[in-house]
């Protein structure tokens, strides 16, 4: 949809831009309301304690269904922000599929029939006299006359789409298999990452010495408080780096060789997270933070610009779902595969004293040939226009 709506080239990096700044701030947010409304009779004593405020059924150990399932509220808090998610889009987003864009809307005539309801009752209250208009009725009349038709819509939007399956040969161009391929590879290392890098935290250090430079175990031994709290501090930072950085370098370098740039910083932070366990303890914390912030910086720029070169690729408007479709559900199995793959490797390479094994030959290897793919994309979506000329 965000394709559909941004016509112009030039805006595309500030409008994808809005994706994962959204994600990373409902993670930072996600994660402290997650925390505060987990086990409430504890964390919320003063509303769900003994002495509670909702506590109204005086129960000596606090509200009695959140001792009994102390992960409901949570959930609970989940499923209304779903659901206010389900009525924006009900109530409050247009059709932008080329062909469907001037078609009646039921979810959009509910509100406005809300609307109206509310504003005849609001208004209805505060009615009393008032004096007439003293202007001319013709002309209010030629005024009205002289505005275009608001219910008026360009043909190209009645149009009906073309008829085209989401299996078309027509939507598969070279550049469009190609642009799919690499914005899989992606999520399978980051996907992986995001599930290793807490869990290679908490291992508990190894007490035995290195047998050899790649012959090792063992973690940080890091808390799971500490761990989170420099995993919602990162999304803080990838959060300004997006709103002020990217921007800037995007203008400057154009998207294939901004996400170019950001795919060539992933491998060292992946090859070098294994030997944080070889550092000495002083020195966890800043290598530690040192190699998360550049592994996110590579992914604030790389989520919008992979984002971009998908909608780029596509050679018609009408492509765009089928493209993106298809396109995301890759990613979605990239997400999925990740962390099996990744989680079983860490595994074998604990069990046979090679930390580094996942980090290495998986999560490495992926993104070095992420990187090395990338250089396969196409280069025509730098030149002005792009799908603008083709709509």
């Amino acid at each position: 949809m965000t394709a559909e709506m941004v016509r112009e080239k030039k805006y595309q990096s500030r409008a994808f831009l809005l994706l994962p700044l959204v994600f990373n701030t409902g993670n930072v947010v996600g994660l402290a309301v997650g925390g505060l409304l987990a086990d409430p009779v504890v964390n919320l004593a003063w509303l769900f304690g003994p002495k509670g405020v909702w506590n109204i059924g005086g129960y000596e150990q606090g509200v009695a269904w959140m001792r009994a399932f102390p992960f409901a509220l949570p959930t609970i808090f989940n499923a209304c922000v779903l659901f206010c998610s389900l009525c924006l889009a009900v109530f409050g987003l247009r059709e932008t599929m080329p062909g469907w864009t001037g078609r009646e809307d039921v979810g959009l005539r509910a509100w406005a029939a809300v609307k109206r309801t509310a504003r005849r009752i609001f208004q209805g209250r505060a009615a009393g006299y008032s004096a007439l208009e003293t202007s001319d009725s013709n002309t209010s009349e030629l005024s009205l006359l002289s505005l275009p038709s608001i219910t008026s819509t360009p043909e190209t939007s009645t149009r009906p789409p073309p008829k085209l399956s989401i299996t078309s040969r027509s939507i598969y161009t070279r550049r469009v298999l190609t642009t799919i391929l690499s914005f899989a590879l992606f999520p399978l290392h980051n996907s992986a990452f995001m599930n290793l890098f807490p869990i290679f935290l908490s291992t508990p250090p190894s007490p035995d010495p290195p047998s050899s430079p790649i012959s090792f175990t063992g973690g940080l031994g890091l808390p799971a408080s500490q761990i989170g709290l420099y995993l919602s501090t990162s999304s803080i930072y990838g959060i300004l780096i997006q709103m002020l950085i990217y921007p800037r370098i995007h203008t400057r370098l154009r998207t294939l060789r901004t996400y170019r740039l950001a795919l060539s910083l992933f491998p060292l932070p992946y090859l070098l997270v294994p030997y944080l366990a070889l550092l000495p303890p002083s020195l966890h914390i800043p290598s530690l933070i040192l190699l998360l912030l550049l592994q996110v910086s590579a992914r604030t720029f790389a989520i919008p610009s992979s984002i971009i070169l998908l909608t780029n690729a596509a050679a018609a408007p009408h492509h765009l779902s089928a493209v993106h479709g298809v396109g995301n559900m890759a990613n979605a199995l990239a997400r999925a595969l990740g962390p099996i793959v990744g989680g079983a490797a860490f595994a074998w390479g604990l069990e046979h004293r090679l930390v580094g094994f996942a980090w290495w030959v998986w999560v490495a290897g992926i993104s070095i040939v992420g990187l090395a793919w990338s250089f396969v994309l196409n280069e025509e979506e730098e030149e002005e226009g792009g799908l603008e000329k083709r709509r």
